[in-house]
């Protein structure tokens, strides 16, 4: 082992300390964002379509990463939630949307906020897959019940009461109840 001039040990197999490696990294992320932001900018200009296409061979496994970093579920996890809720939101039961990889289907992953707040979860908190209004609407209501049913009694209390369509006035024979045609 060898320790750096911070005090960091690290394995001999090592040319420069990984700690302060990732610090300095950090550091220069930091100081150079407006530069890196240019470069990158610029490299999806000019291969916007070797970007798309990579998206598109690796959507799987792309989909299957960002499940694992921010709910610690995977994809087969996943699909087989959305094979339990048919294929639907499970709040106002709308269809998921197929990627456009057509390799899958879209549903928000929703989650407790109060045991994991923010983005991310510790994947045992996970309520069920719902579609992108829903999951809004619950953002917008602060997952709050009282103020969810507050919302629908607002509703209700100015909801008009459903008035029959007027039948079609259609003159039919007396005797044979066979419309006339008026020509």
């Amino acid at each position: 082992m060898k320790t750096c001039k911070k005090g960091h040990q690290y394995d001999k197999g090592f040319k420069r300390c990984p700690e302060c490696k990732k610090e300095s990294n950090k550091q220069y992320r930091k100081e150079n964002s407006g530069q890196i932001k240019k470069r990158m900018e610029k490299y999806r200009e000019e291969n916007s379509e070797k970007i798309e296409q990579y998206y598109k061979e690796n959507a799987e496994r792309i989909k299957n990463s960002i499940l694992l970093k921010t709910f610690k579920i995977d994809l087969k996890t996943y699909n087989s939630k959305m094979k339990e809720q048919n294929f639907s939101c499970k709040i106002c039961k709308e269809p998921a949307k197929p990627h456009k990889s057509g390799k899958y289907y879209i549903l928000c992953v929703d989650h407790d906020h109060s045991c994991c707040p923010g983005e991310n979860s510790c994947g045992k908190c996970i309520r069920g897959l719902i579609c992108h209004n829903c999951n809004r609407a619950l953002g917008h209501f602060k997952d709050n019940p009282e103020i969810l049913y507050k919302a629908a009694e607002y509703l209700k209390s100015y909801e008009k009461p459903q008035e029959k369509a007027p039948e079609p006035i259609i003159q039919t024979d007396e005797k044979t109840l066979e419309p006339i045609v008026s020509s």
